[in-house]
């Protein structure tokens, strides 16, 4: 097989087409030799473009060529065919998620956008801007990609890291938690949830990591986008392998920071989808059931989470769509949370 090293027309050629071509949008002999010298000044006689694009496709790119009678506007012409490579709506999905992701800065997403564009035309590229919403709400953290990065040679190594953590950005400005001392962590996933990367890693206090079996609490959950002076130590490795990452994070990034109790609760059907959109469908996690005679809450369900004021205002989401039944002293902690609140703003 041919490749297109040294092969300069070629090279020209195909990212003319990479660019300004897609089944839509075809390219004629004419066209590719305008685009070649409008944007790098090459000059191309015409009989040279149809034996460049043979180089092309020899090298393995698949170049389709379509008659007239295939076009729509009668004219015929070359596209560069991507169906094996990322669909324009798998390549929606990367542009929203990065555009939705709290943890990626503005310019950070910009710079993204920008390099996406290099894989598909241009018309595919404001079609995927034009239909996408941007979250107005971007960290302040020049770091973050470059911490990802850092994190990932960590886990993979087993190594501990370093690092401070911000409480909040004010103006651009980051106010540190408690003071600007470092944390020293051994890190062991990361997670990406409700449009936040987290990161979830034990504390490790003089060369000692805490195991999962241990007594002493010592997990703890970052938001990646929080952290700052990020340093790897590579100096000692850590075993990771009895840390149950997941069942950690799913208890911890979503309802937090309480006593683990199985909870029952009577839902109507709007309410027990909102339970399964919070849980999953896995049996482990939620079991349900029917009720006899209750029009009002025809089914009943059970899940075990962390019972915390965290877990109460995702139950007040609900409205009146669910109805905890048990235990007696988590609905007793809900109902003196709601005369607190009723309290504060006055009956």
């Amino acid at each position: 097989m041919n490749t297109l090293s040294d092969q300069s027309p070629a090279l020209l050629i195909l990212s003319v087409l990479r660019k300004h071509s897609d089944p839509s949008h075809l390219l004629t002999q004419e066209d590719i030799i305008a685009r070649l010298e409008e944007e790098y000044g090459f000059l191309l006689e015409r009989k040279a473009v149809s034996r460049n694009i043979e180089k092309i496709r020899n090298a393995g790119y698949s170049i389709v060529r379509a008659s007239k009678r295939e076009d729509p506007e009668k004219r015929g012409g070359y596209y560069l065919d991507l169906s094996e490579e990322l669909t324009e709506a798998q390549w929606k999905i990367i542009l929203s998620a990065v555009s939705s992701a709290g943890f990626v800065s503005e310019s950070e997403a910009k710079e993204m956008t920008e390099k996406i564009g290099r894989y598909v035309s241009e018309a595919t590229l404001e079609n995927l801007r034009s239909n996408t919403v941007v979250r107005s709400e971007k960290t302040q953290n020049p770091e973050v990609i470059d911490t990802i990065s850092e994190l990932g040679r960590a886990i993979l190594g087993r190594f501990s890291i370093r690092f401070r953590y911000v409480d909040y950005y004010w103006k651009g400005i980051p106010h540190y938690h408690r003071t600007k001392e470092f944390r020293n962590v051994v890190p062991c996933a990361t997670k990406w949830e409700n449009d936040r990367f987290y990161l979830i890693g034990y504390l490790r206090e003089d060369d000692i990591l805490y195991p999962a079996e241990s007594q002493r609490t010592e997990e703890r959950l970052f938001r990646v986008d929080k952290m700052e002076n990020l340093l790897v130590d590579e100096s000692k490795t850590y075993d990771l392998s009895r840390v149950d990452t997941e069942h950690f994070a799913d208890q911890k990034i979503g309802l937090y920071a309480g006593e683990k109790r199985l909870v029952k609760c009577a839902v109507n059907e709007k309410g027990l989808g909102m339970v399964l959109d919070r849980f999953g469908e896995r049996t482990n996690e939620v079991h349900v059931g029917k009720r006899k005679n209750d029009e009002i809450y025809p089914f009943e369900v059970s899940f075990t989470v962390e019972v915390s004021p965290v877990f109460f205002g995702w139950m007040t989401t609900l409205g009146d769509n669910a109805k905890i039944l048990a235990p007696q002293s988590v609905i007793g902690a809900y109902l003196e949370l709601s005369r607190t609140i009723t309290r504060i703003y006055g009956e």
